[in-house]
């Protein structure tokens, strides 16, 4: 990447402190608190949109979605069809224990937003 010298000379950590402050429209001592929620609620009110809708039986059907999870429910079909009882079973004990951790951490996320949510 080339960069100019100009670029160098024109960034952020090339300001002084004023031309900084005038800049990005701030005080030497920073924002103030009514400052930063209204820049909050402008700028990332949409990454926090509410998605309370979530069932636990939708995060846990959304944990088969990764290409080897599909290949193994494929292969546990193609084994059953065989007659082959006991490998299908086995392999899908794997898809649920694999499946499991993943459904956990996504749910404790999901409450996680859903409680930051009632401070908003």
């Amino acid at each position: 990447m080339i960069t100019r010298k100009s670029d160098v000379e024109n960034s952020f950590w090339n300001l002084s402190i004023e031309e900084a402050c005038h800049t990005f429209a701030v005080g030497p001592k920073g924002f103030e608190d009514s400052e930063v929620a209204r820049r909050l609620k402008q700028k990332w009110s949409q990454y926090f949109k509410n998605n309370t809708n979530t069932s636990i039986f939708i995060l846990f059907i959304s944990q088969f979605k990764s290409p080897i999870t599909i290949l193994l429910i494929v292969a546990a079909i193609l084994s059953a069809g065989l007659g082959d009882i006991s490998d299908n079973l086995i392999i899908l004990c794997i898809i649920t224990v694999s499946s499991l951790p993943g459904f956990w951490q996504e749910k404790g996320a999901a409450n996680t937003v859903k409680e930051h949510q009632k401070y908003r």
